[in-house]
């Protein structure tokens, strides 16, 4: 079997996409627990370049499954939910569409199951 070549491109700088990357024009579709403060320098940076961004933001059910008792999984998820709002809010003023999925909503339950996430219980 013959191995096909791939481009990657790597950088120490997360928070720039490089230019070559995308072509003029993309419509880029970011998918993000938005737990990185990075994320948003780089989206900053991607508007600044007149790119369409569509914001996918998934909540972190990997992490708060750690948490045993059912009630600090609820408080993890309300105060997950109050700071991705504070850090939506300039996205949204912008006009940028933007998607928060919610574990409780039976209508993402298929977007959740496709990335493999754990259903919270």
């Amino acid at each position: 079997m013959e191995a096909r070549p791939h481009f990657s491109y790597l950088t120490k700088d997360v928070t720039l996409i490089p230019p070559r990357v995308l072509p003029p024009q993309a419509l880029v579709l970011v998918v993000t627990a938005l737990l990185d403060p990075r994320i948003e320098t780089a989206l900053h940076d991607l508007l600044s370049r007149a790119f369409q961004l569509v914001l996918v933001v998934v909540p972190p059910l990997h992490a708060l499954q750690a948490l045993r008792r059912p009630q600090h999984r609820e408080a993890a998820i309300r105060l997950w939910r109050l700071e991705t709002e504070l850090h939506l809010h300039p996205f949204r003023r912008l006009g940028i569409p933007v998607l928060l999925l919610d574990p409780q909503a039976p209508e993402h339950l298929p977007f959740l199951l496709w990335r493999g996430a754990p259903w919270p219980r």
